[in-house]
């Protein structure tokens, strides 16, 4: 995609030139993905809630040889994280990108807080600004792939949910009371990884494609 960038605060300005009525934008290319949906089934013994974390992570190292997990772990990313109400039974989680609480959308234009106080419709919630801190862009979702389709393990954990007391915490550590990373913020041991229930990872398959084949798919 094509992003506009405005240059309100990146010019200076006559003595006496009202800022407000220039507007001066920049145009850069950047990275973006198509928004898609992540079906998550499992299998509770009760109904309780949990928290689900969702990971990704490189399948192979900069020289094409597969990596295990011990290896691998350090370079997995949490791309989205949530509590969720399971049921007695079998449950069907279906998640969107878009709803990832790792990642935020694009911030407000100085000029559009401006206008926003000039007209008195002015909010500021500290709580929501102070986690946007802790939180990247959007568009970076996703890693850039590659046109023969790039490989990556999607790994998803699920566990009970432990609310966090410590209301400081909670501004860049929500949900629970677990360390940030976790469970890949410690050395990982593969076979017992295996026999963990509430652990799953699939190999998926990461595109890069350019704008015209993203809006022309048949040419």
């Amino acid at each position: 995609d094509e992003a506009e960038v405005e240059l309100y605060n990146a010019i200076s300005y006559q003595q006496g030139e009202q800022a407000e009525t220039y507007q001066y934008k920049a145009r850069q290319p950047q990275l973006n993905y198509k928004p898609f949906t992540y079906n998550i089934q499992l299998t509770s013994d009760k109904d309780s809630d949990a928290v689900v974390r969702v990971f990704l992570g490189p399948q192979y190292d900069v020289q094409g040889r597969p990596f295990n997990l011990e290896q691998a772990r350090q370079y997995f990313v949490e791309i989205d994280r949530f509590v969720t109400n399971l049921k007695n039974g079998q449950n069907q989680i279906q998640r969107s990108s878009k709803q990832s609480s790792r990642f935020v959308q694009q911030q407000p234009s100085t000029r559009s807080l401006f206008a926003q106080a000039q007209q008195g419709i002015f909010y500021y919630n500290q709580t929501t600004q102070q986690q946007q801190l802790y939180r990247l862009p959007q568009n970076l979702l996703l890693p850039q792939g590659s046109q023969q389709g790039q490989q990556y393990v999607l790994a998803v954990t699920v566990h009970q949910y432990q609310p966090n007391q410590d209301q400081q915490s909670q501004l860049y550590q929500p949900y629970d009371n677990r360390p940030e990373g976790f469970p890949f913020d410690r050395p990982v041991k593969y076979n017992y990884f295996q026999q963990y229930k509430n652990f799953y990872y699939q190999t998926v398959y990461v595109y890069n494609q350019n704008q015209q084949q993203v809006n022309n798919p048949a040419q």
